[in-house]
């Protein structure tokens, strides 16, 4: 079923046969498990409908049976310390790591890195777990970022990768990340930095198209001003007597 603003998913094993013994008859059933996870702070009815049943007992036509669901409201709300939170991330734990693959220490020009990123969440699904690299658009180098990995198993799991290959020297950085979570078990708001990362780079630096532009305009104008002065100079001999 669907609740709107909420998020409904049917765990592993969901469904399970199930009996109970009621005076001298043994009734046969199902069972089915819902999780539904509110995307925001609101009042959640569930149920109200019918569902339809059709039994067969041997012997006789089937028979089918429209069995009302009762209903069931839910109250989702938001923490106080973590309204602020956006986007909202909630659980037991929440880690967040970064590694940087490549010869850190021979890099030059044309020399590649891949930037990992890796989050897990312990208490929501891999779909609450936002993007986690930050842009690194760079003079001088070229980012090329991978579609991310999400697995649900426990805990929920994110894996980012970027490409960063280096079309000239310097230094390039690797920009730092924020996360903020709801630790729902101590109940407050916990923060995850990574710190910025520099990389030096061996080779040329990276040179701009428009640097010899006021060099050459500068040239071009003494050699006008000379010219003038010239003809200033010629005018004023021929126009004046010895």
């Amino acid at each position: 079923f669907e609740v709107p603003n909420a998020l409904v998913r049917l765990p592993p094993n969901s469904s399970r046969a199930t009996s109970e013994r009621i005076g001298r008859d043994t009734w046969a059933g199902v069972t089915r498990r819902y999780e539904v996870f509110p995307l925001l702070g609101a009042r959640f009815r569930l149920g109200g409908n019918s569902i339809q049943v059709t039994v067969a007992d041997p012997g006789n036509p089937a028979r089918s049976y429209d069995l009302a669901v009762p209903e069931l409201e839910l109250r989702a709300v938001v923490p106080p310390g973590a309204a602020g939170l956006d986007p909202f991330i909630a659980g037991t734990r929440f880690e967040v790591t970064r590694e940087i693959e490549g010869d850190l220490d021979t890099l030059e020009a044309g020399s590649a890195v891949v930037v990992s990123y890796t989050a897990e969440l312990v208490g929501l699904h891999a779909m609450f777990i936002p993007a986690l690299a930050p842009g690194m658009e760079q003079d001088g180098v070229s980012a090329y970022t991978e579609s991310p990995e999400v697995d649900d198993t426990s805990p929920a799991r994110r894996q980012e990768k970027v490409t960063l290959v280096f079309e000239a020297g310097g230094e390039f950085t690797i920009p730092p990340a924020r996360f903020e979570w709801w630790n729902t078990t101590t109940e407050s708001v916990e923060t995850i930095v990574l710190d910025a990362e520099t990389l030096s780079v061996a080779g040329p630096l990276l040179t701009d198209p428009d640097a010899g532009e006021p060099e050459t305009t500068s040239r071009r104008g003494w050699l006008v001003g000379a010219g003038l002065l010239a003809l200033a100079t010629l005018i004023a001999r021929t126009a004046v007597p010895r």
